[in-house]
């Protein structure tokens, strides 16, 4: 679910990023793909969290080492890409490459048992 459901999640907002990338409107469409996922970090992330609480399941925002190490890797590889100011497609392998990467790590990662609920 880590590698597919973020494609389908926001199908819209990828293909009018991907249309303005054609256009060459590159402000445009990074615009659109980092404030598609700062809205996934500040809005859904918490609020999955408010409704698992409503549904009376034991959930929160913590986070074990693998993952924090994954979130500050990634936010780092986009701000650096970002500061660049232009980009070429050595810059986007090497983002497709720490998308694999944090793939491969998460499935070979094994998961702990959090959940209090019983289920």
């Amino acid at each position: 679910s880590l590698v597919i459901l973020p494609y389908f999640s926001n199908i819209a907002e990828q293909v009018s990023a991907v249309i303005f990338a054609y256009k060459n409107e590159m402000d445009l469409c990074v615009g659109v793909t980092v404030g598609s996922a700062v809205q996934i970090a500040l809005f859904v992330l918490p609020g999955s969290v408010l409704i698992g609480w409503a549904m009376d399941k034991s959930m929160s925002l913590y986070f074990r080492g693998f993952e924090t190490c994954c979130l500050i890797f990634s936010v780092v590889s986009v701000a650096a890409v970002l500061q660049g100011g232009t980009t070429n497609w050595l810059v986007g392998t090497y983002l497709l490459g720490v998308y694999f990467m944090i793939g491969a790590g998460f499935w070979f990662h094994e998961t702990e048992n959090l959940s209090v609920d019983g289920d």
